[in-house]
């Protein structure tokens, strides 16, 4: 596949070329013993050894590969998730595999493989491509030089962004965005969305946005030829259609749900997949330039974002309707429009509902939606309980409260606990308080490994117990025989 980088590639090095290995006795890294090495007489390579204290010339064996280097380290990060699938295995534990991924990479003949396909029915239907294992070590190679470009950006934007970012959350976005409302007591604040986002992004704007950013800011620890070979990758990944090559793990009757506009199928040429890791960093980079245009214009107001969700707090409506229309006239070049109906506008003392949280100046509370999902969660382990789901309902139950224990929410939480307690979960599971957080943890005796300690202890007694009537047999027999 040819890039735009294709004819800007600078040939590499011939490895043949031995004109500038030193003449003379070159050690090897290979010892006899401890005194005494290994040594290669060049040009004639008769190999001998002799007291290591003969100051000889050390010849380095091969140049590291770096690329190499960054696919392992990419690896081991895509593996720390992935333990549990068996693709994730087979190429893990198969060192050929990443081998041949680095010779297509460096040989320019690397294509994205087969895709997994399926919708999502909560809290609405969604369509969500995830890339099979092999592309997600490769995603991770390159996520890297991406959010070496991209945190330069948002530093540069006040970090105004807060989706996909390390040390950065909807915590952190709740917590800006309260900030701003302090700042503006009598003032409004709106919330606007971007219309089917990830679904409308133009991927040959997307790759261009990035390359514009990556010359004004230049990613730090990448040579001119890892920066080439970094783009030319990322080119192959934006410009893939994954609907070309994919499994269906959902029945094609899924997609009728799915709202017109919102699917990858039949879109040519707009969509990033939702799912794959780089597909989350360019999209905000493509928001950054919202973001750097609405700055400009030196507009009495704070902005917030998280991903395609945005909030401003400004001083008067009047604001508020002129960044709408900047907004609108700055996504129209981009391809994308704003959501005609998902606009709020109130007064900043009536509050603001944000990533799950509905935000005042001088407190915070759970969405309403969000203590739905839990109490559904709760009924639906009820209803099938046992052990193995009372492991699955320790880790949700702790999820949801880790998103709750930043809001006032005391009350709340007690209402969830005791619909656990209320239930026959109570004999595998209880609450405790750490640091003023609630905590469900497993009752110790059912913890797998001291389900495992009990069953190896309970094998070790009955093996005791067989050796003890093998000997107490052997000696009856033994005293047969001398009677």
């Amino acid at each position: 596949m040819e890039t735009p980088l294709d004819n800007q590639v600078t040939p590499t090095a011939s490895l043949d070329d031995h004109s500038t290995l030193p003449t003379g006795n070159s050690w090897t890294c290979q010892q006899n013993n401890a005194n005494n090495a290994y040594y290669v007489a060049i040009p004639s390579a008769n190999v001998n050894n002799n007291n290591k204290n003969n100051t000889y010339t050390v010849v380095p064996v091969a140049e590291s590969d770096r690329l190499l280097d960054l696919l392992f380290e990419a690896e081991s990060y895509c593996w720390r998730n992935k333990k549990r699938r068996f693709d994730a295995a087979r190429f893990h534990y198969n060192l050929k595999e990443i081998f041949d991924l680095a010779d297509k990479i460096r040989n320019h003949i690397y294509v994205p493989g087969t895709s997994v396909c399926f919708v999502l029915d909560y809290p609405r239907y969604r369509e969500v491509f995830a890339a099979n294992y092999r592309d997600r070590v490769g995603h991770h190679l390159i996520a890297p030089f991406i959010l070496s470009v991209s945190e330069k950006v948002h530093e540069h934007n006040g970090n105004i962004s807060h989706g996909n970012r390390c040390n950065h959350s909807a915590q952190t976005a709740a917590e800006q965005i309260q900030k701003n409302l302090r700042e503006y007591p009598d003032g409004v604040v709106a919330t606007m969305d971007v219309s089917g986002f990830f679904m409308n992004i133009v991927r040959s704007m997307a790759y261009d946005v990035f390359v514009d950013f990556s010359k004004k800011f230049v990613p730090a620890g990448y040579s001119d030829e890892e920066v080439r070979e970094m783009l030319r990758l990322l080119y192959v990944y934006i410009t893939h259609d994954p609907t070309s090559d994919c499994l269906r793990h959902s029945p094609i009757s899924a997609w009728k749900n799915i709202v017109q506009g919102k699917t990858l199928f039949g879109n040519d040429g707009k969509g990033l997949p939702i799912g794959n890791f780089f597909s989350q960093l360019i999209a905000n980079l493509i928001l950054a330039l919202w973001g750097m245009a609405i700055l400009a214009l030196g507009l009495d107001c704070k902005i917030t974002q998280f991903v395609d969700d945005m909030c401003i707090v400004a001083a008067n409506a009047g604001i508020i309707r002129k960044v709408r229309e900047e907004s609108e006239r700055i996504l129209s070049s981009l391809g994308l429009t704003l959501h005609p109906t998902k606009f709020y506008i109130q007064p900043v003392r009536h509050g603001v509902q944000f990533c799950g949280r509905v935000i005042y100046a001088d407190r915070m509370y759970i969405g309403n939606r969000t203590v739905r999902a839990c109490k559904n969660n709760i009924r639906l382990a009820i209803e099938h309980c046992s052990l193995e789901n009372a492991y699955k309902l320790q880790c949700s139950f702790n999820s949801y409260i880790g998103f709750m224990c930043h809001c006032r929410s005391y009350n709340i939480q007690k209402m969830l606990m005791q619909m656990v307690l209320d239930s026959d979960y109570k004999q595998w599971l209880y609450f405790e308080d750490r640091r003023g957080k609630i905590v469900c943890e497993v009752k110790n005796e059912y913890k797998p490994k001291n389900i495992r300690i009990k069953e190896l202890q309970e094998l070790k007694q009955q093996q005791k117990l067989y050796e003890y009537e093998y000997r107490s047999k052997s000696k009856r027999s033994t005293k047969q025989r001398a009677a």
